[in-house]
């Protein structure tokens, strides 16, 4: 909840995740992104590198909830999304099929 910073994008380290990712054999990560209300670019440049680093690993990412002041935010960035699922509710991720996912 609240602004996810570069502070705060540092507690949820690429590497814990990854690692905790391949430990679990997860197939696909769900990043509710709801209760974030601001993002800065190096927050957003992690979030990125998480997706990235994932999918080197085989594990899909799915975000969902994102707030209309964090899209803006991330457009005026240059960040894309276009190459990440994006649904509006964390729900409607459940739905999707990660072995479909591209």
């Amino acid at each position: 909840m609240g602004e996810l910073d570069h502070s705060r994008a540092k507690f949820t380290t690429i590497e814990k995740t990854i690692k905790q990712c391949a430990q679990k054999n997860i197939d696909c990560l769900f990043i509710d992104l709801s209760g974030v209300v601001a993002i800065d670019g190096e927050a957003g440049h992690r979030l990125f590198q998480l997706h990235k680093s994932l999918g080197l690993i085989g594990v899909k990412t799915i975000l969902s909830g994102v707030r209309l002041k964090v899209a803006q935010t991330a457009v005026q960035l240059g960040l894309s999304f276009d190459k990440i699922p994006v649904t509006l509710t964390l729900s409607r991720s459940l739905n999707y099929n990660p072995k479909n996912l591209h």
